[in-house]
């Protein structure tokens, strides 16, 4: 059986954490949960965990400018580097020019893999972003995009900015935003 690739630990050097520390501050170490991804991959170095925290730089580099964008999408693109599976076959098989023996399949990317989600979620999920105030930080776009391809990225990416919205709002708008983005963060997870 092969392991789920989302799981396994990534080694990374030192310097490599202590220079992506160093931008996180250079950009605004309180900025859209990039410090928070980042400090959970520092923690748990797993490609999951390394991918959310490119998540999170991709997020931020959307919604800025500047020397902030450059650094944000910089940190985004060496993160996504280091969380992506290598290429591989099952454990034991051995392809004859690149060819992979029948009935094999590769490991996918599961942040690309799609999502089956019913539509009365979908509905109620904008409901509540109407509610929490549908043209808000992202979340409305975000959202449509998962909606429209349902990705467990893109779940993700609306988790993301439901996420800031929690930490930006008050009272109902705030208990509805932490309420979507754990429902888009549980709708995202690949299965165990």
């Amino acid at each position: 059986m092969i392991a789920d690739p989302a799981h396994e630990a990534v080694s990374i050097p030192a310097e490599r954490w202590h220079r992506w520390h160093e931008i996180v501050r250079e950009i605004g170490r309180d900025d859209h949960g990039l410090a928070e991804e980042l400090d959970i991959a520092n923690t748990a170095p797993t490609r999951r965990n390394l991918y959310w925290a490119a998540i999170a730089a991709r997020i931020l580099a959307q919604w800025t400018t500047g020397d902030r964008q450059r650094l944000a999408d910089e940190i985004a693109t060496e993160l996504e580097g280091v969380a992506a599976p290598p290429q591989r076959g099952p454990v034991g098989a051995f392809a004859v020019n690149r060819d992979v023996p029948t009935g094999v399949t590769m490991i996918a990317d599961l942040a690309h893999e799609a999502v089956s989600i019913p539509a009365e979620r979908w509905h109620r999920w904008h409901e509540i972003a109407r509610e929490i105030g549908y043209d808000d930080h992202g979340l409305a776009e975000e959202l449509d995009i998962a909606n429209t391809v349902p990705t467990r990225r893109n779940l993700y990416w609306a988790a993301t900015a439901a996420r800031i919205l929690v930490r930006w709002t008050t009272g109902d708008r705030q208990r509805l935003a932490n309420a979507i983005a754990v429902e888009l963060e549980n709708a995202a997870v690949p299965p165990h």
